[in-house]
């Protein structure tokens, strides 16, 4: 509720013909009482108002009064009366019944869905890890080692400028003691590799099938 009667107004362009036409009387340019019932829904006007739930007294311009504070209509913001209702909890969780909590569309709560997408549940799980190569700092500085030793010209075409890799002669999977012997290594041009691994493949590499590529056996 307003509790403000009357406001100070000035009879003023516009003004003036709007509160001489409500019966104001005055001259041009004079401040006037007017009712707060007659101003413009965008005045500026400030008028105390008295909160409905609280009853607290507070100073709002009359374009932006309402007839609660803000203390208020925060807390009756809740469930069906906040702005973002959307509702209520549409789904649950087909794991354990709960509320998604997280809006509609979600098949799963947020502890089931961790559970759901770890361990061996998740895609990118592997059964068996003993035969993983872990490309750590030691293979890098392993592979550095390599082609400096070679001035970074491929062993097989002769290749100076493009990008160089480090190959393993006899592969890592099966000879774990060479992994980082520099002397294990040969030095590729990115293309030569490729072509080697294609005809090869990947995995069970050995020197033998180095040589054959480059026709020394």
């Amino acid at each position: 509720m307003i509790v403000t009667k009357t406001v100070k107004a000035r009879l003023w362009g516009n003004e003036y013909k709007r509160l001489v036409a409500l019966n104001y009387k005055g001259d041009y340019g004079e401040w006037i009482d007017i009712s707060v019932d007659d101003l413009l829904p965008s005045s500026s006007k400030v008028v105390e108002a008295e909160c409905k739930c609280c009853g607290e007294i507070r100073d709002v311009l009359f374009s932006q009064y309402t007839d609660t504070c803000v203390s208020c209509s925060r807390k009756n913001a809740v469930g069906e009366k906040s702005s973002q209702w959307k509702g209520g909890h549409k789904d649950f969780c087909i794991d354990c019944g709960e509320p998604t909590s997280r809006g509609k569309g979600y098949s799963r709560c947020k502890p089931c869905f961790g559970a759901s997408n770890s361990g061996n549940n998740n895609y990118r799980w592997l059964e068996d890890r003993s035969d993983m190569v872990v490309r750590n700092g030691n293979m890098q500085r392993w592979a550095d080692k390599v082609k400096i030793k070679a001035t970074y010209v491929c062993d097989y075409c002769g290749d100076e400028d493009g990008l160089k890799v480090a190959h393993h002669l006899d592969g890592v999977d099966k000879h774990r003691e060479e992994m980082y012997d520099v002397d294990n290594g040969v030095c590729l041009c990115e293309d030569c590799h490729k072509v080697f691994h294609k005809k090869y493949g990947y995995g069970n590499n050995h020197r033998e099938q180095y040589l054959d590529f480059k026709g020394e056996l």
